[in-house]
C-alpha cells in the first residue's frame, strides 16, 4: 500500500494500491483515475507500508507517523470530525 501524506501534520490524505502510479510534482499530484492540485513536491510525500490500513479509513482522519514501530503508526486525528449524517432523508 503506497499514501499520500501530508508533510506539515501527518495527515493521510489519500491510499493506493501498489500498483496505481503516483506522480508526484511540483505543482500537483498525478494518478491513474484523478490529478490533486492542491497537494504537490513541496507539501506532500508518498509513503510506502505493509500494514494494513485502519478498518475506517477516510482521508484526513488518520495521521501516518512512520518514525513508530509497526502498527502503531496510524494515529486517529484528534482535529478529525465526522461528517454530518443527513437528516433531511
Amino acid at each position: 500500500m503506497r499514501m499520500i501524506v501530508s508533510k506539515t501534520n501527518k495527515n493521510v490524505k489519500y491510499l493506493f494500491e501498489d500498483d496505481e502510479t503516483i506522480d508526484i510534482q511540483t505543482n500537483q499530484i498525478v494518478t491513474d483515475k484523478f490529478i490533486i492540485c492542491d497537494l504537490n513536491l513541496s507539501n506532500a510525500e508518498i509513503v510506502y507500508s505493509d500494514e494494513d490500513k485502519p478498518n475506517k479509513w477516510i482521508g484526513n482522519k488518520y495521521k501516518y507517523h512512520k518514525e513508530l514501530a509497526k502498527n502503531q503508526r496510524f494515529k486517529k486525528n484528534d482535529k478529525y470530525v465526522e461528517p454530518i449524517e443527513d437528516i433531511t432523508a
